[in-house]
């Protein structure tokens, strides 16, 4: 019972330090939670309820920024000294993404893919920004972040059905409790106690106090069983599965039968699990770790360099559409990553690659959406003009083309409204509907 108290203890002495070392991202945290329990409770209207996801998702983005700049500020001095300021640029940045976001409903799935690649960079920028200038960090620092999520999720996933388990026995057996109470619970669990923990078992990698090097030894620790399920386990299957795509290759350059869409996903999963591995392994230093930092970045780039050319098929037939994009960014990126390392062994370039990348895929003119924008619409003027449907910017309606061209032009039509394209394609009128029109 001891041992239980002094855990209990240490747990809410970590969680009060993360609210005075992170400052505004537990309040932008509550500031979320508390808009999904009222979109739980209904209690907007329609239009109301776009403004407020809106909100939450530059919340979101804040919470990640304010994540971000705290690292930054503990691996530069000159920034520490100035911390308590500089996370007020925080909640700031949470409003510049509010105003630059589009109010049009039918960019909402851009909107969430723009939110969720942000995130993944400023997410693969803190976790690299403490190793900067020093290798040997990073696979500690990764292994902490590992840990942290780890456990957070594995408590608050046990706390969650644990309260709905209660909930559910008061419910039946003593009293009639709300419906909504189980979403709130998963929200409170889920978006609050869940990051709040995972931040508070993050040590300051940088910091020269004893205590804070003591917890970051600690988080570094690597558990054994999670060194058993790594080099005894993962790194056989993956060399396994590579085994088993360079027998492929082999076929293909015999065959010359191109694959033009399974393989994409197929290699796509393997690099990205590959890659987490060899973080994972940084620092382990076992005979099955060591062969595969050496020759799996070798054995990369041969497969991704196939994955590239199925895509690029799927692409000379179809055009680029944003998942492509990223399927062949991610490719790119892959091999950019393989020979990075072969030539430095730094496993960091991972993490600050990946950052880059996604940022770059954000950035117009070689945006995911503005790429995926031009060349469907060259794809469809290019039809239309073969049917005498399109010239000088002028459209001719036609019935008599065929039904292969008809399904094309639909297909694509609905794609870009889907999107939100049609209002930036010049030779449509400024009025139109796309189911009316």
């Amino acid at each position: 019972m001891g041992r239980l108290f002094e855990y209990t203890k240490k747990m809410m002495n970590d969680i009060r330090a993360t609210f005075t070392r992170f400052a505004s991202v537990p309040l932008l945290l509550t500031a979320i939670t508390i808009l999904v329990s009222m979109l739980i409770e209904n209690a907007f209207s329609e239009s109301n309820r776009q403004i407020i996801e809106r909100i939450i998702f530059s919340l979101i983005a804040g919470v990640l920024f304010g994540v971000a700049l705290e690292f930054l500020c503990e691996r530069f001095d000159k920034l520490k000294k100035n911390r308590i300021v500089l996370q007020l640029i925080t909640p700031i940045f949470s409003l510049i993404y509010y105003l630059l976001l589009p109010s049009d409903s039918k960019t909402e799935f851009v909107t969430i893919i723009r939110l969720i690649v942000i995130c993944f960079s400023l997410f693969a920028f803190y976790i690299w920004v403490p190793s900067y200038k020093n290798k040997d960090v990073f696979s500690n620092n990764a292994l902490a972040h590992f840990k942290a999520c780890f456990i957070s999720m594995l408590y608050s996933l046990v706390l969650s059905l644990g309260l709905i388990a209660i909930y559910f026995a008061i419910d039946l057996l003593l009293v009639k409790l709300d419906d909504n109470i189980p979403a709130h619970i998963f929200n409170i669990m889920g978006i609050f106690f869940f990051p709040i923990y995972y931040l508070a078992q993050l040590p300051d990698f940088n910091s020269s106090d004893e205590q804070m090097l003591d917890k970051s030894r600690n988080a570094s620790i690597y558990p054994k069983f999670l060194e058993i399920l790594v080099s005894y386990i993962a790194l056989p299957l993956i060399t396994l599965f590579t085994a088993v795509l360079a027998i492929y290759l082999v076929k293909i350059v015999v065959t010359f039968i191109w694959p033009v869409g399974q393989l994409g996903p197929m290699i796509l999963f393997y690099s990205a699990v590959g890659l987490f591995l060899y973080v994972l392994c940084g620092k382990l230093e076992n005979r099955f770790s060591q062969v595969y930092r050496k020759f799996f970045p070798i054995a990369l780039i041969p497969l991704v360099l196939m994955q590239l050319y199925s895509v690029f098929i799927r692409v000379n037939a179809y055009g680029i559409t944003e998942s492509r994009y990223y399927v062949i960014l991610f490719g790119i990126y892959s091999i950019t990553c393989a020979v990075a390392l072969i030539l430095s062994n730094k496993p960091g370039v991972i993490a600050i690659l990946a950052a880059c990348f996604a940022i770059v895929s954000l950035i117009p003119p070689v945006d995911a959406f503005s790429i995926s924008r031009t060349s469907q619409t060259g794809r469809l003027e290019s039809i239309m003009t073969q049917n005498n449907m399109f010239s000088s910017g002028k459209l001719t309606p036609r019935s008599d083309i065929s039904l292969k061209d008809k399904a094309e032009i639909t297909n694509i039509m609905n794609y870009m409204n889907q999107m939100g394209h049609t209002s930036k394609t010049s030779w449509l009128p400024s009025d139109y509907d796309h189911y009316r029109d």
